[in-house]
């Protein structure tokens, strides 16, 4: 009888370790690139195209480097994100109750179109500070220039999670969070960002560069579509404190000394 348990062991364990030989070095994800073009645009409700070698490792989840990634608006076929090279590693075991995890997410020279982030954040400073727009309006381009964004997620039947996702743009750098609906493709992600503080990001900006904002927390919400997103960058309350503030107080020790000087007394505030 035990050697019967060992037999049918010992085949299963030889059935697996052959599979998994075929599945390593004889199936090749390459030969099959239409199918998960296919796949992945029915599962994330946008058109995805690669350009390139795929790079698959399966052990207890998929590992999947695909180069020069294009997601685009199935009916608009407008560019939503560029991703010069995608890292991922997805666990597949809850596929059956629609859920997917992804362990872990890495991406690297990412345009995201629709918005600049960067400059975004350089108009709301120039013109809350001095009621203007910058120079940076002569460099505005259609898209957010991300160079490096890595963390996790899940999709979890048709709402696609993301958990504490480090990213860095030209001008900052940031963790975020939040949901985007992959069914009516709307998003609310909050991003906690800060300036870069580097000499080629300051020379990079010049006068337009947001001094008074380093070292201070700088708040984005992106709301919206996708394709057409709204983003709300939130200083106020840091404009008031570094220079409103500052100014308001400075105002007043004019004002003081002034009066002192004409009145020759000495005034207790």
């Amino acid at each position: 009888m035990s050697k019967i348990i060992k037999y049918i062991f010992s085949s299963i364990f030889l059935l697996f370790f052959i599979f998994f030989i075929y599945l390593n070095f004889f199936f090749n994800l390459n030969n099959y690139k239409n199918e998960i073009e296919n796949l992945i645009s029915e599962k994330i409700n946008y058109n995805f195209k690669y350009n390139g070698h795929i790079e698959v490792s399966y052990k207890s989840s998929l590992n999947a480097i695909i180069p020069n990634i294009e997601i685009s608006d199935i009916k608009t076929k407008e560019i939503i994100v560029k991703i010069q090279k995608l890292d991922t590693d997805i666990d597949f075991s809850d596929f059956l109750n629609d859920k997917i995890t992804i362990n872990y997410i890495v991406a690297s020279n990412v345009k995201y179109y629709g918005v600049d982030i960067d400059n975004t954040i350089i108009e709301t400073y120039s013109i809350l500070k001095n009621q203007q727009y910058p120079n940076t309006k002569k460099r505005q381009k259609n898209f957010t220039n991300i160079l490096n964004i890595r963390g996790t997620g899940n999709i979890n039947q048709t709402i696609l999670v993301v958990d504490d996702i480090d990213l860095e743009t030209t001008l900052i750098k940031g963790t975020s969070s939040g949901e985007i609906n992959l069914i009516n493709k709307n998003a609310n992600i909050r991003i906690t960002s800060m300036l870069k503080e580097d000499e080629v990001t300051k020379q990079r900006y010049a006068n337009d560069y947001p001094d008074d904002l380093v070292g201070e927390i700088v708040p984005i919400i992106i709301s919206g579509k996708l394709d057409n997103p709204k983003v709300n960058v939130d200083i106020k309350l840091l404009i008031k404190k570094k220079i409103v503030e500052p100014l308001q107080e400075k105002a007043k020790e004019i004002l003081k000394k002034t009066i002192e000087e004409k009145i020759k007394i000495e005034l207790p505030f």
